[in-house]
């Protein structure tokens, strides 16, 4: 798990994968930003701490071809960011595995586990959480909050009762298990109708040929 901060402020999650120079997020984390003025920090805990982690400027990154957003839905909102140096593995700071390139992966029904450090009153910027928090959530199918018939390939919805992510969460991993080991399955995309619902999160599995190419040209 990682923190992405732009000019000092914390905007968004990410996390570690394939290497420790490359970091995989949302494509509305970075689209429109100066590479320049983002920092990406790993270790952390609580964000007030943040000098207590490691931290890397941005040497490049690379936002999905497809990527498009719309006033009610984002589509394609993958990035792959890569540091200007690797992280240093320590307890803190590892990679997280990836999906075989099955659009299957996760499946409706499975749990999930969700981290970040959004906010936790929805709308309430002063609510974001200083300390890194998790939450068991759920595949879910399609419902009135969440609706990905016409793009399952490509997202699914997750939650579990009033159990969400929220603003500030964007980019964090979704996480389930494949034969044992915690799995980057899922990235957090955007909700609808303010947090407390089932939300949209990217298909990681689905992204499998454009995450590896872009690690390999970047």
């Amino acid at each position: 798990m990682v923190a992405l901060f732009y000019e000092g402020d914390f905007i968004c999650g990410g996390f570690l994968a394939e290497s420790y120079q490359f970091v995989i997020t949302a494509a509305h984390c970075v689209d429109g930003f100066q590479m320049s003025s983002m920092t990406i920090n790993a270790g952390l805990q609580t964000l007030s701490s943040k000098a207590s982690g490691q931290y890397r400027n941005v040497s490049n990154w690379e936002v999905n071809p497809n990527y498009y957003t719309s006033s009610t839905s984002i589509l394609n909102d993958i990035a792959v960011i890569k540091l200007s140096s690797s992280f240093d593995m320590n307890d803190d700071v590892s990679l997280c595995c990836l999906p075989s390139y099955s659009t299957s992966i996760p499946t409706v029904g499975e749990s999930a586990v969700i981290i970040g450090w959004g906010e936790t009153i929805s709308g309430d910027t002063s609510s974001v959480s200083d300390n890194l928090l998790q939450a068991t959530i759920e595949i879910e199918s399609s419902s009135s909050y969440c609706d990905v018939t016409s793009t399952s390939a490509s997202q699914f919805c997750a939650g579990y009762g009033t159990t969400d992510t929220c603003q500030g969460d964007s980019g964090s991993p979704l996480m389930t298990t494949i034969n044992n080991l915690w799995t980057c399955t899922g990235i957090v995309s955007f909700g609808v109708d303010g947090c407390g619902h089932s939300g949209y999160y990217t298909r990681v599995s689905y992204f499998r040929s454009f995450i590896d190419n872009a690690t390999l040209y970047l």
